[in-house]
């Protein structure tokens, strides 16, 4: 369906940090992990303090060839979470990015 993900950046935000959508950036969060390069997609459809990218890309195995290297993996930058102490599930919405510009 896709070649590989892009990150959703709010247009305002991204006109801020002067990115327009076929940008390539990489994400930061907050234990210093930095993702693969992900293009751009700049839209009004994302509230300005949050991004999006569709799950299962940036992989590095280069067994997985329709993922290996194609994007960013988000569930490498999720270092962190909490887990519901009654049933154990997990909340992965702790998790925060900044963006490297310098690809």
């Amino acid at each position: 369906m896709m070649n590989e993900n892009e990150i959703w950046i709010n247009a305002d935000i991204a006109d801020r940090y002067g990115l327009k959508s076929g940008d390539f950036i990489k994400l930061q969060n907050p234990d210093g992990i930095i993702s693969n390069k992900i293009k751009v997609k700049a839209t009004e459809r994302i509230r300005t303090d949050c991004v999006y990218m569709v799950h299962g890309f940036g992989h590095n195995s280069k067994m997985l060839k329709r993922a290996y290297m194609k994007g960013a993996s988000d569930s490498q930058l999720i270092t962190k979470y909490k887990t519901d102490p009654l049933m154990g599930g997990t909340g992965m919405n702790v998790n925060f990015v900044t963006f490297v510009t310098e690809v």
